[in-house]
């Protein structure tokens, strides 16, 4: 995937974006479904990159998404959420993103729910090839204070094995600890 700048993971721009405009990230979410977000991950899965002149999905253009980009994962016949193919292609995208420059980019705790988001759409491929977990738990466990014993039993229990896959519901503990201690 081409990188229009050079430097920014396509993930770490699309979290940027989702940041900036406010994107709903809530997974059970009735009003939306985090539409936007669905879009953005078909688009990711296609190659597309945010900072790209390409790029179509904003808050400003989804009253013409569908007709643009058909119906999203999950609507209107399309399969109920991405492909094999597609939720290959996301995990090598994001499972390449800094999870610290996210963090530093976007709101807390909105920076959670979109990884949160990339767990959910990616966890039948991600159960068998834990690319993501490899690559985000070291991430998210740096970004845990170290100096308290609490804090340290947190991390054993947080990921109790290097074998346990990273789940969507295992960052909600983070946001939990990061709550206190930052917020």
């Amino acid at each position: 995937m081409t990188k229009p700048n050079g430097h920014q993971n396509a993930f770490e721009a699309l979290c940027a974006l989702a940041s900036r405009e406010g994107w709903c990230w809530k997974l059970s979410c009735i009003t939306c479904a985090h539409m936007l977000f669905r879009y953005g991950f078909m688009e990711l899965s296609k190659d597309k990159h945010p900072d790209s002149p390409e790029w179509i999905v904003s808050t400003n253009s989804k009253d013409q998404l569908f007709g643009t980009l058909g119906a999203v994962w999950g609507r209107s016949g399309r399969l109920h959420g991405p492909s094999r193919e597609d939720q290959t292609k996301l995990i090598s995208i994001l499972s390449r993103a800094s999870i610290l420059r996210i963090s530093k980019h976007c709101r807390f705790p909105a920076w959670l729910g979109y990884l949160g988001l990339g767990l959910s759409y990616t966890e039948p491929v991600e159960s068998e090839v834990k690319q993501l977990t490899a690559s985000w738990k070291p991430q998210l466990l740096k970004l845990l204070p170290s100096n308290a014993n609490v804090m340290h039993l947190l991390k054993l229990t947080l990921f109790d094995s290097d074998e346990s896959q990273l789940r969507w519901q295992d960052l909600e503990r983070v946001e939990e600890v990061l709550n206190l201690v930052e917020h």
